[in-house]
């Protein structure tokens, strides 16, 4: 890792590499990837990636799914191919606050802990060699274990919204919503045109989802104050959860081995979002956590730490 990385804000950096996708026409949260040949994994953990490192990983387009730093390589007995550059993952540590805005201590009983984000080089399994195949799962370089044909990307979505709205994660969605959908927070009520209005069945679950998402701010469930205190249509706030729901539906979409239909990448949509993001580096970094959050809370994985 050179100084120059360490240096960077994470923040600044996930905007930057999020900007630069937009300003090429490219709506990172609009999925254009595809998810079949497993998605972003560490082979240290064997854990996939969620939320923002999820989709940061995704963007780059790799053949693995499998990502390790340069020291798991060593530890295989293998190394960076040489010219290889690192993706970056993100990640929240905490400090205590022993000194207030103005440098003075504060007592130990009233130090609060406080997240800052972090950032980590990674690389994808097909940037390194020297490993030994033996070391690496069956999959290392994409699907091997199953017929994607077998696949029911619409079966996936149905059951994971039936599962959700059963298990009382979710209101139960209303297909009374004439040529609208909403989520109304006042009656925590989920509201949709029918199902004959969408051009296409993926369009109607990722409409589906992005109100869903929504929902899960409700007070009951991870209260993003959506009822008690309302955000204004147009107000920071109020694009901040258009970006939880759009990132939300995002995830749930990839659960569901969902395609690459593109929604919206007009002009006027991408020059909307890269003003807000230029606005607040923080942005993109906090929405994902709250859309990663939501995500956890509909697939009955939500837990508090």
């Amino acid at each position: 890792m050179t100084k120059k990385y360490k240096a960077q804000c994470p923040y600044q950096r996930v905007t930057d590499k999020i900007l630069k996708a937009l300003e090429a026409g490219v709506v990172p949260w609009e999925r254009p990837w595809d998810t079949s040949g497993g998605v972003p994994t560490s082979l240290a953990s064997k854990k996939a990636y969620r939320g923002l490192n999820f989709m940061l990983l995704m963007m780059e387009g790799k053949t693995s799914p499998y990502w390790l730093t340069y020291r798991k390589a060593k530890e295989l007995g293998g190394t960076i191919k040489k010219g290889e550059k690192s993706s970056f993952v993100t990640f929240f540590k905490m400090f205590k606050a022993d000194k207030d805005r103005d440098g003075n201590p504060v007592p130990e009983d009233k130090q609060k802990l406080i997240p800052y984000l972090k950032a980590d080089a990674v690389f994808n399994l097909e940037q390194t060699e020297g490993i030994d195949p033996d070391k690496l799962p069956v999959d290392a370089f994409g699907e091997t274990s199953e017929d994607l044909n077998e696949w029911n990307p619409k079966k996936l979505a149905e059951d994971l919204i039936r599962e959700a709205v059963a298990g009382k994660l979710v209101p139960k969605i209303n297909h009374d919503g004439g040529n609208r959908a909403f989520y109304r927070p006042s009656t925590d009520s989920v509201h949709l045109p029918k199902r004959e209005q969408f051009k296409t069945g993926e369009g109607y679950y990722k409409t589906a989802m992005h109100e869903l998402v929504h929902a899960t701010g409700h007070s009951t469930r991870l209260d993003r104050k959506l009822d008690s205190a309302p955000k204004p249509f147009g107000s920071a706030d109020y694009s901040r959860e258009e970006l939880v729901a759009e990132l939300g539906a995002c995830f749930l979409l990839s659960d569901c081995k969902m395609g690459k239909e593109s929604f919206d990448n007009s002009a006027s949509y991408i020059e909307s979002w890269s003003k807000k993001l230029k606005a607040d580096k923080k942005l993109f970094a906090t929405a994902s956590a709250q859309a990663s959050k939501a995500h956890q809370w509909i697939t009955g994985s939500y837990q508090t730490i």
